[in-house]
């Protein structure tokens, strides 16, 4: 008696997907949120937390598509993955916004200095 081959499946990386979604994101609104003494580095940290989030959920996600990997963790995959995305575009508008109030405060600055006699 034989018994079929089951095919090897890879272990999907739901959780880990799903924590750097989640990690990025939550970090991402406490560095909006909060008077950050340090300009940037919450939001650097959550752009680069974003990232591995939304590349290894991409990765994940084809790879279970395929038949390749594990597909019992797909549904937490996506949510990882769309937490990733979108703590990344919020990073982006965060980031851009505080380029903005650190170049106003510069002219504030300068015209303050300008005006002075």
């Amino acid at each position: 008696m034989t018994h079929p081959e089951h095919p090897v499946l890879q272990q999907h990386r739901a959780s880990v997907v799903f924590g750097l979604g989640l990690s990025s994101l939550i970090i991402n609104v406490v560095g909006c949120c909060t008077n950050q003494f340090i300009p940037f580095v919450l939001t650097v940290l959550a752009v680069v937390l974003g990232i591995l989030g939304w590349v290894f959920g991409r990765h994940d996600l084809r790879a279970m598509e395929a038949g390749i990997m594990d597909r019992s963790g797909y549904s937490t995959t996506k949510s990882g993955k769309t937490l990733a995305m979108v703590s990344v575009l919020l990073s982006i508008l965060v980031f851009t916004l505080q380029i903005l109030i650190v170049l106003g405060l510069i002219a504030a600055i300068g015209l303050a200095g300008a005006t002075s006699p």
